[in-house]
């Protein structure tokens, strides 16, 4: 991101290509800087540039955002159709979930805006909040709830492998079918081509 920030007036497809990490899936990565430095040299407006010129050339594009509700957040969800805050359901992190949507909300991004999902859900977790009180506290259902699958992930990590490519796991599923509820099952485009994502 460093690198594409520092060159914005040679961006172009063949520029990102060089500087983007693939993986054999198809997916292209922009990784944030790895060093603290590097990353505070990322101002509002490169966002926008480099995000509108993203939006152009793919057909989806993924932000995964930062805990703060910064100008560089901000300038990110300007350019989204879709935000989502991603949440466990334990008492803590429920209240913090609570806490960012009324933040979110000051910022111009009510309910109608934000989808929730949950993430690591247990049916019958007696220490957790339940998707009722969820729905209370927060105002607003889960869009998805992804259970609490927690040996499947990390096998999917350790093998280096995203876990929606194993197609035997309750997880793998539940990720792919997410993907189908947002539209992107993975079929030809309308314009015949495959979306890259």
């Amino acid at each position: 991101m460093a690198d594409v920030a520092e060159n914005l007036d040679q961006l172009d497809q063949a520029m990102l290509e060089g500087i983007m990490a693939r993986d054999p899936l198809g997916f292209s990565v922009l990784c944030a800087p790895e060093e603290l430095e590097r990353s505070r040299m990322i101002e509002e407006q490169h966002l926008r540039e480099i995000g509108g010129f993203l939006i152009e050339h793919f057909d989806v594009v993924v932000v995964d955002g930062s805990r703060a509700l910064d100008g560089l957040l901000l300038s990110c969800l300007e350019l989204s159709e879709s935000i989502f805050v991603v949440l466990t359901p334990e008492f803590p992190a429920v209240r913090n979930a609570q806490q960012y949507l009324g933040a979110m909300a000051r910022a111009g991004y009510g309910l109608e805006a934000v989808k929730l999902v949950v993430n690591r859900h247990e049916k019958r977790g007696s220490l957790h909040v339940s998707l009722d009180q969820l729905k209370q506290t927060l105002g607003a259902a889960p869009f998805w709830v992804l259970l609490n699958r927690y040996q499947e992930a990390m096998q999917a990590v350790h093998e280096a492998r995203p876990v929606v490519i194993r197609g035997g796991t309750e997880l793998g599923r539940s990720y792919r079918d997410f993907a189908k509820k947002m539209g992107l099952d993975g079929q030809p485009a309308a314009n015949g081509k495959k979306p890259e994502r």
